[in-house]
């Protein structure tokens, strides 16, 4: 899954690595999607964060006017208006997180810059011309080791 700061402030690299594995096309509504979910919950977030500092000014205000021996009904109606909507803006802002934690799944992992551009197809081959399928003395034995230089699994030494 992608963190978000990628969509935030790289989305750029990952329209590019989405070409490369040639779904632009296909994933670009789903990129655009997950910009504005993202615009959404930090605006949600905001929105949130002015609200509580509101309500603790009005909170503050009415201990003053409690102690002060003045009316404080519509500052006490006031603070719970605004706790209504800061309960309302939290649920939106939660909304927005889960829909883009749900796209942000549904968008694979970025290519290396120096990975061929191509497709996933079934003619696509791994680096090393290899098969993806580990072999079957690997999955019997359980040695299972990943060769770094060129992200191959296999059951023999390094």
């Amino acid at each position: 899954m992608h963190d978000h700061r990628v969509v935030r402030e790289q989305l750029d690299v990952l329209r590019e690595a989405m070409s490369r594995r040639g779904k632009l096309e296909s994933l670009a509504p789903a990129l655009a999607r997950a910009e504005q979910l993202d615009r959404d919950r930090r605006a949600g977030i905001q929105a949130v964060e002015e609200r509580k500092a509101r309500r603790n000014a009005l909170s503050q205000e009415v201990a003053r006017r409690k102690r002060a021996g003045e009316p404080a009904d519509a500052l006490i109606d006031e603070g719970r208006a605004v706790g209504e909507e800061i309960a309302r803006l939290e649920r939106d802002a939660d909304e927005s997180q889960r829909a883009l934690d749900a796209l942000l799944l549904e968008i694979p992992n970025q290519t290396l810059a120096d990975v061929p551009a191509g497709g996933e197809g079934p003619t696509s081959s791994s680096a090393a011309g290899a098969s993806n399928v580990l072999p079957t003395e690997c999955a019997r034995t359980g040695r299972w080791r990943r060769r770094r230089a060129c992200s191959i699994w296999s059951a023999g030494p390094r």
